[in-house]
């Protein structure tokens, strides 16, 4: 029988499990023996990183997301915004040049965060579907 962890020592643990994650090293026994730890131990681990990771997931897509993508997309229009004065003001041909393949760069970037929007909407009525009474 292992002795009871600390706070601490959890903490710690739960840590090195999420780095081996990150490192696509996704099954417990291997991450057991990445960090050296019981393999018990890490099938709790997983479990309780699963559980939290869903509740932020859950509130980052329903909440934090749309802030997120509306400041972003914010910021890339203030750039086009920028890049067309630099267009516009420039007599250097290679400024100019340089700008507008920015300024595609920047509006293709905004159009690929603007089409993550159906995404966003469709998860917020699937959400709010399952949450309202009645619905099965």
């Amino acid at each position: 029988m292992t002795a009871k962890s600390t706070r601490l020592e959890v903490t710690f643990r739960r840590k090195q499990v999420n780095n081996e994650l990150a490192k696509h090293n996704y099954k417990a026994e291997d991450i057991a023996t990445a960090i050296r730890e019981p393999v018990e131990k890490i099938y709790a681990d997983l479990k309780w990183i699963r559980k939290n990771s869903r509740k932020w997931l859950d509130s980052w897509a329903l909440d934090g997301y749309t802030e997120c993508t509306k400041i972003t997309i914010d910021q890339l229009e203030r750039m086009e915004r920028n890049l067309q004065k630099i267009i516009t003001d420039s007599d250097d041909p290679k400024i100019t040049l340089g700008a507008y393949k920015e300024l595609r760069e920047t509006i293709n970037l905004r159009w690929v965060v603007q089409g993550e929007g159906p995404t966003l909407m469709n998860l917020r009525r699937f959400k709010n579907a399952e949450s309202s009474p009645g619905t099965t």
